[in-house]
């Protein structure tokens, strides 16, 4: 363990856990490919997988993502929600998914 492993809070592995799953999930609840979520936003495919796998992410790459999927960064990093995100940009991306 290095000297910046030291200063990493202790909840930190459950927060990229959860984080893991929620990715995933989203990916699923959207019916999402990573190839269409990558030639949506820019960001690669494999930066993706590894996200899902585990990898820190990029922020300005994630915030692509989060913004492709129509969540905040907020939602899609600890789970947190606005009711505006509730009702609003995630249930139209949903709607527009249906359609």
């Amino acid at each position: 363990m290095d000297e910046y492993d030291q200063n990493i809070p202790d909840n930190i592995d459950m927060n990229k856990k959860e984080f893991m799953k929620r990715l995933e999930e989203l990916i699923r609840d959207f019916n999402l490919t990573l190839n269409e979520i990558s030639k949506a936003t820019g960001v690669p495919k494999s930066n993706i997988h590894s996200w899902i796998n585990g990898s820190a992410p990029n922020l300005f790459q994630l915030a692509k993502v989060s913004e492709y999927l129509g969540i905040s960064l907020d939602e899609l990093v600890f789970g947190r929600s606005t009711i505006e995100t509730i009702h609003g940009d995630y249930i139209v991306r949903i709607i527009k998914r249906i359609k």
